[in-house]
Parts: C-alpha cells; structure tokens; sequence
C-alpha cells in the first residue's frame, strides 16, 4: 500500500476546491465490480496506457502520486 501526498484541484466549473488523497494497494483477488447510475461499464488499464482514455482530469496526478 503507498499512501501519496494530498494536494488540492480546483474545479472551476462547479467553484470547488477538492482536497485529493491519493492510495494506491495491491489487491490478491480481482474484485467483483457493482456498477450504479453514475457509471455504465469499467475497464482495467495499465499506468502507462492511461493517457488512452477519457479520465478526471486530474487521475494521472494522483497516480504519479503514488507510483
């Protein structure tokens, strides 16, 4: 488990600051994934073919946060 440094994003459209606490863990099992109204589908990447799909804005920070 690799806890990284919080830092704050600023959401211009909605006025907001988000305080972000990136964690990164290991898990020994794939887990069994339950999808809700904000999501339709989900897929595992690779770090390194992140920059591949359409993700927060500030994903890629949080995983370098942590990598």
């Amino acid at each position: 488990m690799r806890i990284g440094q919080y830092y704050e994003m600023e959401d211009k459209d909605i006025g907001r600051t988000w305080i972000v606490f990136p964690v990164l863990v290991e898990l020994e099992a794939e887990p069994v994934i339950t999808l809700d109204w904000e999501q339709t589908q989900y897929k595992w990447i690779k770090p390194s073919n992140l920059n591949r799909y359409k993700t927060p804005c500030d994903l890629a920070l949080s995983l370098a946060c942590v990598l």
